[in-house]
């Protein structure tokens, strides 16, 4: 069990989003330290969005993320990767990636 709260402003083609989760419990997915976490969505044309985002767990960057999607009438394409901050000092480590939304309009 946990409290999440989030905020959302949209200006024009810019997102600017930020959430906070605290867990009541102590858990594999809870935790009761705050987690929060920031991002942005910025559309350079209507088609294609450009998102990043970083999470913090403890006041510590644990994961840093980039992605884009192509949006078109009928269908939606997302791409997605994840990277952990300690990565960047060497070689940049892939912690995740996802081409998870592919959604179809009728």
């Amino acid at each position: 069990m946990a409290l999440h709260g989030g905020v959302l402003l949209e200006i024009n083609r810019i997102k600017l989003m930020g959430d906070l989760s605290i867990g009541l419990t102590n858990s594999a997915f809870n935790s009761p330290r705050a987690i929060s976490s920031a991002g942005i969505e910025v559309r350079p044309l209507s088609f294609l969005p450009l998102r990043g985002g970083i999470q913090f767990k403890a006041q510590r960057p644990e994961f840093v993320s980039f992605g884009f999607a192509l949006e078109t009438r009928y269908w939606d394409l997302s791409v997605a990767a994840q990277f952990t901050p300690e990565s960047f000092s060497s070689q940049p480590i892939v912690t995740g990636a996802s081409v998870a939304a592919l959604q179809f309009h009728f």
